[in-house]
């Protein structure tokens, strides 16, 4: 098992496909072939009401970080609410997106993936949680003061709004404790 800390430093700040905004990217596997991403977590600030960037082809998972809440009203008819940081709203980047803002700007934290390459699963911990499979790569953003990770081999406390990425996974168990995003990455 490989692991590696990605302080909030290093995160890259990228302008909005739209041009409506800006995210800071925690993390992208760049796909090579295509120049296309397969997968990237970020960081982004809704200021105001408006279309999210077309994401043809991605899955997407959001995540509210601070802030009163957004609406998500997709072209399908379905709609998210998120009013605090355990709800989710998992939905396609094919759908044009706008979004409702319910009482002042919010920072959410997202997830995006190629969807004939991989997918995620993604789990708010807000005290602790124990994975124990062993394919993919796991994402550890620390949401609160620090989160501590604890595994044959790993042993740390990482801090607010830092990335813990773990590569070579086996079937042990990681334990996580704290205020966290988890996200695994399952490739197909």
């Amino acid at each position: 098992m490989k692991y590696k800390i990605i302080p909030s430093e290093e995160f890259k700040t990228v302008p909005w496909k739209n041009g409506k905004g800006i995210t800071k990217e925690l993390y992208v596997k760049q796909e090579k072939e295509r120049g296309d991403f397969i997968f990237r977590l970020s960081i982004a600030g809704v200021t105001e009401n408006g279309p999210f960037s077309d994401f043809s082809g991605y899955n997407r998972v959001l995540m509210m970080l601070e802030g009163n809440g957004i609406r998500l009203e997709h072209s399908d008819g379905s709609i998210n609410e998120i009013n605090s940081y355990s709800d989710m709203a998992i939905f396609s980047g094919d759908l044009k997106t706008e979004a409702v803002l319910k009482e002042g700007p919010i920072k959410d934290f997202n997830v995006f993936t190629l969807k004939e390459v991989c997918s995620s699963e993604v789990i708010a911990v807000n005290g602790e949680v124990v994975f124990s499979e062993g394919a993919g790569e796991l994402f550890i953003l620390c949401c609160g003061d620090y989160a501590q990770i604890e595994s044959i081999g790993i042993n740390v406390k990482i801090k607010h709004y830092h990335l813990l990425h773990i590569t070579e996974i086996a079937s042990v168990a990681i334990r996580v404790k704290g205020n966290a995003i988890a996200v695994k990455i399952i490739y197909q």
